[in-house]
């Protein structure tokens, strides 16, 4: 998609509601993370990070951090996101 995206997924970001009430059509999953960084690139916002500590998990393990296999299916929805992104000309 030719913009420079990192972090994707990781600290919090915080943006204007005048930016979330532009987005056309964005996805219920984790992949909004991606398609929020894209669009503040495309439309030139700030884009607000903080650090958030994040201390050892008090309660339950994760329901989808369960290894490399998991790891890697996250990977390939997020770069089939991209894909499909970019094919439907969003921006």
């Amino acid at each position: 998609m030719k913009k420079r995206l990192y972090d994707v997924n990781a600290q919090p970001n915080v943006f204007s509601k005048e930016f979330y009430v532009t987005w056309k059509n964005p996805p219920y999953d984790f992949a909004l993370d991606l398609y929020a960084l894209y669009m503040a690139q495309v439309q030139e916002c700030k884009v607000i990070r903080f650090s958030v500590q994040f201390p050892p998990r008090i309660y339950g393990e994760s329901h989808w951090n369960t290894g490399i296999g998991a790891k890697w299916k996250f990977i390939k929805r997020t770069i089939d996101f991209s894909k499909k992104m970019k094919k439907a000309g969003i921006q």
